[in-house]
């Protein structure tokens, strides 16, 4: 007997997150997996080294506060060459980045503004950004998105309490300048300067259509692709959520969905 026929609707997950773009991108994709989310604008003020880090303290964090099982979805920016050793580490851990369930450290790439992306576009700005670049010829730059989902302590499934994180990353180039406009489901103004970088290992899997697609979007910003172009990128951003949903409903349907609704019928 499937989860959803033993246990009636759909199951409620918790989201803490401001971002109602974020949490519009996610619904979706969850429904998909016969998981509701529910939106909660709560503030985690968690630090970590890394993202991986940062992202499973918040949820945790979340968790322990609304007392329920949670989800968080964090982002970061690295631009390569604001890092005193971005030389020695050109080719870092950060570089391969199509795996979303390795093991992660803060061996990650490196660079400004890390994960304070959104304090900096705050106070600085695109423009900021730019200027601190004009005399660079390294414009490489990382980003890196990371979902994570935690149960508060009041709820432990057979003695074991669970911290589950899935995360993307790819590389690209910081434009001269700001291009596009933001789209419906781009969350931050960091998609008007970065040009991703195509992956040729991707390409060579791809037929003819599918590579002409990709190929158009090369050397424009994520604001400045057409909607068929965006929709390549989205699927890699989105892919954490789709991995967390999908674990959710195999994995842990039935955890949760104990902890969350009345028992189901004997």
């Amino acid at each position: 007997m499937r989860a959803q026929e033993k246990y009636g609707p759909n199951l409620n997950i918790a989201f803490a997150t401001k971002s109602v773009e974020k949490f519009n991108v996610a619904v979706p994709i969850f429904k998909s997996h016969h998981l509701d989310l529910e939106q909660y604008n709560i503030e985690t003020g968690e630090r970590s080294v890394d993202l991986p880090g940062l992202a499973t303290k918040k949820a945790k964090f979340a968790a322990e506060k609304l007392a329920r099982p949670c989800i968080v979805m964090d982002s970061s920016f690295y631009i390569h060459a604001l890092h005193a050793a971005h030389n020695k580490n050109k080719e870092g851990a950060g570089s391969k980045g199509k795996d979303s369930q390795r093991t992660l450290s803060p061996n990650g790439p490196k660079g400004f503004p890390s994960y304070h992306v959104k304090y900096c576009l705050d106070e600085i700005g695109l423009e900021g950004f730019l200027d601190l670049l004009k005399r660079k010829s390294d414009r490489g730059c990382t980003l890196r998105f990371a979902v994570a989902y935690a149960y508060n302590d009041a709820y432990v499934w057979h003695g074991k309490k669970e911290l589950k994180y899935f995360e993307c990353m790819f590389k690209g180039q910081v434009a001269d300048k700001p291009r596009g406009e933001l789209r419906e489901g781009q969350w931050s103004q960091i998609g008007m300067i970065v040009k991703p970088q195509l992956d040729s290992r991707l390409l060579a899997t791809l037929s003819e259509d599918e590579r002409d697609v990709w190929l158009r979007s090369q050397n424009k910003t994520l604001a400045e692709m057409t909607n068929q172009e965006y929709a390549n990128w989205q699927r890699i951003i989105d892919k954490p959520f789709h991995d967390m949903a999908q674990w959710l409903y195999h994995d842990r349907w039935v955890e949760a969905k104990i902890y969350s609704a009345p028992r189901p019928k004997e």
